[in-house]
C-alpha cells in the first residue's frame, strides 16, 4: 500500500519499536506510539529489524521523523538504530538497566512525565496488556507529542515496587488533586499502589 502525500491519513508522525521476544517493554510503549502518533511494532532480538516492520515505517512515516526503540541492545540490536538512521530517520532509544527502569524512562522522558499513570504488573502479561488500551484510550492527543497525554505505564514486580524511583513516581501522583491520577489494574499493581 503507498500513501497518498497530498494527504496526510494514513501518515504517522513517528514509530514505536520493541522486542517480539519478550512483553514488558512493548506494553509499557503502547501509551508512548499513541502519544507519538504512530505503530507499535515488534522485531525479532536476534534478526536486525524484521522487514515488513522496516517496509511499514518507511510506507506511513515521513523521513527525518523520529524513530522511537524499546529496550537495550540485547533486545533490540544497535543494528536496528544504524538501519534507521541511514534511511533517513532519527532514532531516540530508551533502554534501562531493567523493564521497570525502561517503562520509568518511557512515561518520564518520552511522554515528559504525564499526570496520569497506569500501574500493572511487569512480571506478568494479562494486566499489563489490558492497560494499554486503558493506558493510551481517550487521552491520545490529535497531534503528536501534544496534551492531552496518555497515561503512562509503570509496571510493578508483582505486588511491590521494584525501585524507588518508579515507587516514587506513582507515590507523588497520589499526592495531586486528580483522584483518577493513578489507576491500578489487576491484584498485584492495587497492592503496590
Amino acid at each position: 500500500l503507498k500513501t497518498d502525500p497530498n494527504n496526510s491519513w494514513g501518515q504517522a508522525q513517528s514509530a514505536v519499536i520493541a522486542t517480539s521476544g519478550n512483553f514488558p517493554d512493548a506494553l509499557a510503549g503502547v501509551p508512548l506510539a499513541a502519544y507519538r502518533r504512530g505503530p507499535l511494532l515488534l522485531t525479532d532480538p536476534n534478526a536486525g529489524l524484521y522487514g515488513p516492520a522496516n517496509d511499514e515505517i518507511n510506507r506511513i512515516v515521513p523521513k527525518g521523523h523520529t524513530i522511537y526503540i524499546l529496550g537495550g541492545a540485547a533486545v533490540v540490536p544497535p543494528t536496528v538504530d544504524a538501519q534507521l538512521v541511514k534511511e533517513g530517520y532519527k532514532v531516540q532509544r530508551f533502554a534501562g538497566k531493567d523493564r521497570f527502569d525502561t517503562a520509568l524512562q518511557i512515561a518520564k522522558v518520552g511522554m515528559g512525565d504525564p499526570k496520569t499513570v497506569v500501574v500493572a504488573t511487569g512480571r506478568l502479561f494479562p494486566d499489563a496488556l489490558s492497560a494499554g488500551p486503558l493506558a493510551a484510550g481517550p487521552r491520545a492527543p490529535e497531534a503528536a507529542g501534544q496534551d492531552p497525554r496518555p497515561a503512562a505505564i509503570i509496571l510493578t514486580d508483582g505486588s511491590s515496587f521494584y525501585d524507588a524511583a518508579s515507587a516514587a513516581s506513582v507515590k507523588s501522583q497520589l499526592g495531586t488533586a486528580d483522584c483518577h491520577a493513578v489507576t491500578a489494574v489487576g491484584v498485584s499493581a492495587v497492592q503496590a499502589a
